[in-house]
């Protein structure tokens, strides 16, 4: 889960915070890449960084990278937004500065993640995820074999597949690929999930626009 604020934040880079996800259910903050590529924003529970799985839950442009876990055990990808009423609570972590060959840089560790310890538990749907009231706009069957074909940056400008219309928040369908419009202007905060819900955070819009190259992302809550 994160605020619409967490995924439009413009910085090269920026710390931008996760509210929650799967791995921790307190804000955290994930490097994220956001550059004017139509593949971005590029979002995912842990640093994108380096050559591991980083957990990525969204993509677009139909890219075929960073898919460690999408497609595994039948498990799509979507995304769900929502006007919050909450006031907004994110603060920064703790820096941990280390050496890197640009010099020296704020970073999240494993140890701040506390990827046990922290576990969201088990989560069966959006109703499950920081009180619900979520609506499904945009989804990725896992066996499209790519990312989401869309190219608007997360702006809710694009319409495609048989699900884009007339769906209940309870009748949207997670193994087809297909997207609805959404007003940005009317959106407080993003869900990403894979269909499975193994992995998944919630960020702020701000979070989702922020632009940098990568930008470290604010995550309200992930799984």
């Amino acid at each position: 889960v994160a605020t619409k604020e967490a995924c439009f934040l413009i910085g090269d880079p920026v710390h931008a915070p996760i509210e929650m996800s799967s791995i921790k259910t307190e804000p955290y903050h994930a490097l994220w890449y956001n550059r004017p590529y139509e593949e971005d924003p590029w979002v995912s529970l842990l640093n994108h960084t380096g050559t591991d799985d980083y957990m990525v839950v969204y993509g677009e442009n139909s890219k075929t990278g960073h898919m460690e876990s999408l497609g595994q055990d039948g498990a799509g990808a979507c995304v769900w937004v929502r006007t919050s009423s909450k006031p907004a609570s994110v603060q920064a972590p703790a820096e941990v500065i280390v050496e890197d060959t640009e010099g020296t840089q704020p970073v999240q560790t494993p140890a701040e993640v506390n990827l046990e310890e922290e576990s969201s538990g088990d989560i069966a749907s959006p109703d499950d995820i920081d009180g619900g009231g979520w609506t499904a706009v945009r989804c990725v069957s896992s066996t499209e074999g790519t990312w989401h074909p869309a190219t608007d940056n997360l702006y809710g400008l694009e319409e495609y597949g048989e699900d884009s219309r007339g769906y209940l928040f309870s009748d949207y369908k997670t193994d087809e690929t297909w997207s609805r419009q959404w007003d940005i202007d009317d959106v407080d905060e993003f869900l990403f999930a894979l269909t499975d819900f193994s992995q998944w955070l919630v960020a702020t819009k701000e979070a989702c626009f922020l632009i940098g190259d990568p930008v470290h992302a604010p995550i309200e809550m992930s799984s």
